[in-house]
């Protein structure tokens, strides 16, 4: 039989992460803008020195995509104020060939500082951000003059005559990065100066106008340890990403209009609750669902869920189930706000159970045993809901008690009742690590991994809005197929299916995709990537994680972690349904913070909304802080 390792990968991540802590640590956070002029920027390094700038506290180098939020970690030793500057660097030389801006902040150990921001322009002297003077009115309004190159640049308008001078345009012209800050009013013989705007740009990025927007902090808080994100996108291109946060429950807001991110907030803030498995989900008219679920020996055991109309305020935890021993829910909503949760469950006796509730009408329904447990095994259930408000879920269990290995099975909750459970693999080889996903044509597809001795091979079958399903399919097969997390699957609302998963080839793990349209055969494997470097090496959890998201067209995002040498980092895939072919994988995030302690993420997911606007996070095992990189 395949090699594989049955170790859950939340499990592996807290254990890394109870051993490592960041007391005393403060941490700085820039926001970085490129005037238009710099070209061919391909990293930055943000430069923190003392306050007379005659000593470097640390440099630290990140990969330049856009505009972005950069954080730089201090040691406990470092306080008062430091100096903040910012230097680019194309892909070829060791010199800038931009520089920014200085700015000074206050440091305070174990503190986050308020972020600043700082604008790159070709050179190496740092610019002088204040505008021009406008020229001189004449019998009504000043002249304008030309402001700064980034925000925080302000333009001093001419003087008028015979009425108000106009202010300065201020920092940047419209279609640059950032909005710039109104400039100062003239001196106006009739009249006070008026302040001038000006407006921020786009970034550009395919035909969609859409691009990565660079790997920034979603959340501030650096005092306590946040694990495992979940993150969901509305229709507008909003978004929350909820988290483990100590104990408790926590979640922010990006904000589609001011483009950034909110303040943190408590969802659940019972600190003796210990939180684990969180998901978040959204429906058409951005209301928001977030399940977890407090261990077992805690007081608020049980499987948990909070609402919001808006992403920022919830709604007082309400208990789902608290009876037995409860771990490990999995949440799907379809666009009319049918939801569904399932879970593993240990009713007392040691045989695990899968238990599901749906929520029709705001109401959940009592829980289902959807099989009798035959053993203590994760049953590893997942979810989906159709447009029709069906809500399917698969797990994987032994079918009887001389059973030798473990197959998948299925049951639907349809019209208020649940079916009868059934099958969804054939024949008797070892049958697990199920995956599934729903669109709105009501269509349903399943996919998990069967092995041998000598062989991993990942099958799916097609389960159609009415009627009988289709037979289960091969999609493809190898040495080994990467189980934990399970292969990911995704279906568009036109039924086109594209599954991802990560092949061991000589020993290193690398990210493949296969693509089919509904009840065609599936695409042969394409390879994401041909020189990962990731092993089966604890130290780093769960190999690669290939994750797949999709919008209402049918683009999908893939994503997935990357090791190159003794590190890991983030990459993205962006699969154009108009083109039908993948983009070239895109860098998310470059952070090393601590050297070699600094060489992992963990619990990487994607989410991508109706709108096409798309959302890769992820923690790391070393600062535990949610990060994210968000396309739009």
């Amino acid at each position: 039989m395949v090699s594989v390792k049955r170790v859950r990968g939340i499990v592996l991540g807290l254990m890394l992460a109870a051993g490592c802590t960041k007391a005393g640590r403060s941490l700085v956070t820039a926001n970085v803008e490129a005037d238009s002029r710099v070209v061919g920027l391909h990293r930055v390094e943000i430069v923190v020195k003392n306050e007379a700038g005659t000593q470097t506290i640390k440099r630290q180098s990140f990969d330049w995509t856009t505009a972005a939020s950069f954080g730089v970690y201090l040691d406990s030793g470092v306080s008062g104020s430091v100096a903040l500057t910012a230097e680019g660097f194309n892909a070829t030389s060791a010199t800038a060939i931009a520089v920014s801006n200085r700015q000074v902040v206050a440091v305070v150990a174990g503190q986050a500082s308020a972020a600043v921001t700082l604008v790159l322009v070709p050179g190496t002297v740092p610019p002088d951000l204040d505008g021009g003077v406008g020229g001189a009115g004449g019998a009504g309004t000043g002249g304008v003059g030309t402001g700064g190159l980034g925000a925080g640049g302000f333009a001093t308008g001419g003087s008028g005559s015979g009425g108000s001078a106009s202010g300065g345009v201020g920092g940047g012209t419209a279609g640059t990065i950032a909005p710039g800050t109104g400039g100062q009013g003239g001196a106006g013989a009739g009249g006070a100066g008026v302040g001038g705007t000006a407006a921020g740009g786009t970034a550009a990025g395919g035909k969609t106008g859409r691009a990565w927007q660079g790997a920034a902090l979603a959340e501030n808080n650096v005092l306590m340890d946040d694990y495992y994100p979940a993150t969901a996108v509305d229709a507008k291109g909003n978004i929350v990403v909820a988290y483990v946060h100590g104990a408790s429950v926590w979640s922010n807001y990006f904000s589609a209009t001011t483009g950034k991110w909110g303040t943190e907030a408590a969802i659940d803030s019972r600190a003796d609750g210990d939180a684990e498995s969180v998901s978040v989900a959204v429906d058409k008219d951005g209301k928001w669902l977030v399940v977890w679920d407090h261990r077992y020996d805690k007081t608020p055991h049980g499987i948990w869920q909070s609402t919001s109309t808006d992403g920022v305020h919830w709604s007082a935890p309400t208990a789902i189930s608290t009876t037995g021993t409860l771990f490990a829910p999995a949440l799907a909503m379809n666009a009319n706000g049918v939801a569904a949760v399932t879970w593993t469950e240990n009713p007392g006796d040691n045989r695990f159970t899968p238990v599901a509730s749906v929520r029709v009408n705001g109401t959940w329904t009592a829980p289902r045993v959807l099989m009798m447990g035959l053993d203590n095994g994760d049953r590893n259930p997942v979810v989906a809901v159709t447009s029709a408000g069906d809500a399917m879920v698969a797990w994987e269990s032994d079918a009887d008690a001389a059973a030798s290995y473990s197959s998948v099975f299925q049951a639907r909750f349809s019209g208020g009742t649940w079916t009868a459970t059934t099958l969804v693999n054939s024949g008797s080889k070892q049958a697990f690590g199920a995956s599934i996903a729903a669109n709105n044509a009501g269509q349903t597809i399943v996919t998990w991994i069967e092995s041998t001795a000598s062989v991993a091979e990942l099958w799916g079958r097609r389960y159609p809005a009415t009627g009988a399903p289709e037979a289960p399919t091969k999609i493809t097969e190898g040495v080994n197929i990467t189980y934990s997390p399970p292969p990911a699957v995704t279906l568009d609302n036109n039924g086109a299916a594209t599954a991802a998963w990560a092949f061991e080839i000589k020993q290193k793990y690398n990210a493949f995709t296969s693509r089919a349209a509904w009840g065609q055969a599936w695409g042969p494997a394409m390879a994401m990537e041909t020189d990962d470097a990731a092993t089966e090496d604890v130290q780093f959890g769960s190999v690669i994680y290939p994750g797949l998201a999709h919008d209402d067209a049918g683009n999908v995002i893939l994503a997935w972690k990357k090791r190159t040498g003794t590190r890991f980092d983030m990459y993205a895939r962006y699969f154009d349904v108009g083109a039908g072919t993948w983009a070239p994988a895109t860098l998310l995030e470059t952070h090393d913070t601590d050297g070699t302690n600094e060489t992992s993420i963990y619990a990487p997911v994607v989410a991508m909304g109706a709108s096409g606007v798309g959302i890769v996070s992820w923690y790391y095992g070393w600062e535990h802080d949610i990060w994210a990189n968000i396309y739009r």
